[in-house]
């Protein structure tokens, strides 16, 4: 506002001072048009103009004080500015935060792979198992397997046992089982003496079937066999993961 102010009061006075000689030219011309039109009564008519001009001219100038708020002070002329008072703040540092990096060891640790092959001849046999010779893996095959074989007038039944398979680590792994069968038979697998699971072997001569096993790390022992009925001829396994 102290500047608005300001900013009017210095457009007022040049405003003045424009209407001032405007005035005072403005005089002249009509004095020169009356002296030419009337040279007597002109004279008078100048004088009296001239004593107008005068007296607008002598007229005191407006002083303005100074606003309270602002450092400019300015008369009816021209404003001076006057340099307003600084007020020294010193501003503490503020320290800088420092960010500590903490490496997270998340160590992910994944199995390395692990594979083993053995033929079904390298097995123990139980019961009537016996070792066909074939053209297959070995060059034989381990077959009278399952229950059903009449010895007479009694039922006879064969079996298949792997053991010290050795694994470097507990887990799950999975079993695939080579097999030839006639037709659709059923083959159990049992692991460390423990429960069994049975599969599915469809017709084939030269076939093959996976079960997912639960081994520990050290020596396992992995049983075929089938209770309610024949099992296909094995030709191998394989235990990877």
């Amino acid at each position: 506002m102290a500047r608005f102010a300001m900013w009017r009061l210095r457009t007022t006075g040049e405003r003045m001072r424009l209407i001032l000689a405007g005035g005072a030219a403005v005089i002249a011309a009509l004095t020169l048009v009356l002296l030419v039109v009337d040279p007597d009564g002109a004279r008078g008519r100048d004088q009296a103009l001239r004593g107008t001009a005068a007296a607008l001219a002598a007229a005191p100038s407006v002083p303005v004080s100074p606003s309270p708020r602002s450092g400019v002070h300015a008369t009816a002329g021209r404003p001076t500015r006057t340099a307003a008072p600084t007020t020294s703040r010193r501003t503490a540092a503020s320290p800088t935060p420092t960010v500590t990096a903490r490496a997270s060891a998340a160590a992910t640790t994944r199995a390395a792979p692990f594979a083993v092959t053995l033929e079904a001849e390298a097995g123990d046999l139980g019961g009537i198992a016996l070792r066909l010779t074939c053209g297959c893996s070995g060059g034989a095959v381990i077959g009278q397997l399952g229950s059903g074989f009449i010895d007479g007038f009694q039922w006879r039944s064969g079996w298949l046992t792997f053991d010290g398979i050795s694994v470097p680590a507990d887990g799950d792994y999975t079993l695939t089982v080579h097999y030839r069968a006639s037709r659709d038979r059923d083959l159990r697998i049992s692991v460390n003496s423990g429960s069994s699971e049975t599969v599915r072997c469809d017709e084939a001569s030269a076939g093959t079937v996976t079960a997912t096993v639960r081994l520990v790390a050290g020596r396992n022992t992995i049983r075929l066999f089938n209770d309610h009925g024949r099992a296909p001829d094995i030709d191998k396994i394989k235990v990877s993961r």
